[in-house]
């Protein structure tokens, strides 16, 4: 919901939540919402770890990323 709901709120509300708090991440959302103007995306929610490839593929990639830094 963060990408599709909240960024919205919390852009409107200098990045602080819901409950009052800084947004965690929140280069990592900026970033990620400046990159997403540039692009006609289609979010879709996806269950992890549920056989889905792309998702899979996804999860061995960020534990990669993990285990390199």
């Amino acid at each position: 919901d963060g990408i599709q709901k909240w960024i919205r709120n919390w852009k409107k509300n200098n990045w602080v939540n819901s409950s009052k708090q800084a947004v965690k991440n929140q280069e990592l959302w900026q970033q990620l919402d400046q990159l997403a103007e540039q692009h006609d995306i289609n979010w879709q929610w996806v269950k992890g770890h549920a056989g889905n490839e792309g998702n899979e593929l996804a999860d061995r990639l960020a534990n990669q990323a993990i285990d390199e830094s």
